[in-house]
C-alpha cells in the first residue's frame, strides 16, 4: 500500500502520517460496537452496586468532580432513572441508533452515573487497611 492511499493526501508531517492512516468507516464502527457493548456489560453487571446509592444517608454524600457543585444529593427516583438512561444509552450507543444524538448524550449519562456513585467517597466503603477512611 503507498503512503498516499494510507495518509491524508500528504498533509501531515512526515513523523505522524502513521496517525493519519486512512481508515474504513467500518473500523470505527467495530470500536463502537466493543465500547458500547462493554458499557453494556459494566452497567448491567453494576446496577445493583449503583442503585444502592439511591438510599444512602444523605450525611454520606460529597459531590465530587463534574458534581461538585451540588450540595445535596438527588432524590432517589431521579437518580434511577439517572443509571436507566444510562443503560438504554449503552444499548443505543453500542447498536449506532441516532448515532450523532445518542453517543453524547450516553457520554454525559455514564460521567454523570459514575461520578454520583463516586460522590459517597469512601466512607460507605468497609475497609482494614484505613487507607480510604475519611478525615471528617
Amino acid at each position: 500500500m503507498s503512503s498516499e492511499t494510507m495518509t491524508n493526501d500528504g498533509l501531515a508531517p512526515r513523523g505522524l502520517r502513521w496517525w493519519f492512516w486512512r481508515a474504513p468507516a467500518e473500523r470505527l464502527a467495530m470500536l463502537r460496537v466493543l465500547v458500547g457493548t462493554y458499557a453494556v456489560v459494566y452497567l448491567s453487571i453494576r446496577i445493583p452496586y449503583l442503585l444502592s446509592f439511591a438510599h444512602q444517608r444523605a450525611q454520606q454524600f460529597q459531590a465530587v468532580g463534574v458534581l461538585s457543585w451540588m450540595d445535596a444529593p438527588l432524590h432517589p427516583l431521579h437518580y434511577q432513572t439517572l443509571v436507566a438512561l444510562a443503560l438504554f444509552g449503552a444499548v443505543g450507543f453500542a447498536v449506532g441508533y441516532a448515532y450523532r444524538v445518542v453517543a453524547p448524550t450516553f457520554a454525559a449519562l455514564l460521567l454523570v452515573v459514575l461520578t454520583y456513585a463516586n460522590s459517597w467517597g469512601a466512607s460507605s466503603t468497609p475497609t482494614t487497611s484505613g487507607c480510604f477512611t475519611s478525615s471528617h
